[in-house]
């Protein structure tokens, strides 16, 4: 089992794209629970507003997520993500519910996740931001996608997929959440570095 992450945790506070604080709270403490059941302890830093450094209308992607100074950080926005970043054959303008990165710098590991909040009145229990917080964060931990259609790791994000796999008691496939179990570095993360595909 991992040591301890220490998770900074952040929503949007300000302007067009800002959030609900207690939703965010919530999403973000039960998706990191979730995802803590196999990848270790994850200690959830007391969760705070910003206002990005962005214009209003600017998409948001891992690379532009600039805030504090901690090593793994989380953010809840209502700011469309930038697909194109990605790497994955999407079209320029396509909205995304999240995105998750690893970055390795020597034996330092650094972790970016954003997840999205589109549609809130929609999604009133915030289904889809739990689910995109669990399979993100799961990316963070070196975690690739699934083919099992009952894992929460499958890319295909759909909101009856997202209501039966949390609903169920391990949304993970056992070889996802082995893979979780075995513990994960900053090694680890450069042997997989353009392998495994983050979303």
């Amino acid at each position: 089992m991992n040591t301890v992450r220490v998770l900074d945790g952040y929503y949007e506070a300000t302007g067009p794209h800002a959030v609900n604080r207690s939703r965010a709270e919530y999403v973000l403490n039960t998706a990191f629970g979730i995802l803590a059941r196999h990848a270790g302890h994850i200690a959830l830093n007391p969760i705070r507003g910003v206002r990005l450094p962005l214009e209003d209308g600017q998409p948001i992607d891992y690379d532009k997520l600039r805030i504090g100074t901690g090593k793994h950080l989380a953010l809840f926005t209502d700011r469309p993500l930038d697909a194109s970043k990605t790497g994955l054959p999407l079209p320029r303008s396509a909205i995304r519910s999240g995105v998750g990165g690893i970055e390795a710098k020597g034996s330092e590991l650094r972790t970016k996740l954003i997840i999205t909040d589109r549609a809130p009145q929609l999604d009133p229990i915030a289904m889809i931001p739990i689910y995109t917080g669990v399979h993100e964060g799961a990316h963070t931990f070196g975690l690739g996608h699934c083919k099992d259609s009952s894992c929460i790791m499958q890319p295909t994000l759909v909101e009856a997929i997202a209501r039966n796999i949390l609903t169920i008691q391990d949304p993970f496939c056992k070889p996802c959440a082995e893979f979780l179990e075995s513990g994960f570095d900053a090694k680890t993360a450069r042997r997989l570095d353009g392998v495994i595909p983050l979303d």
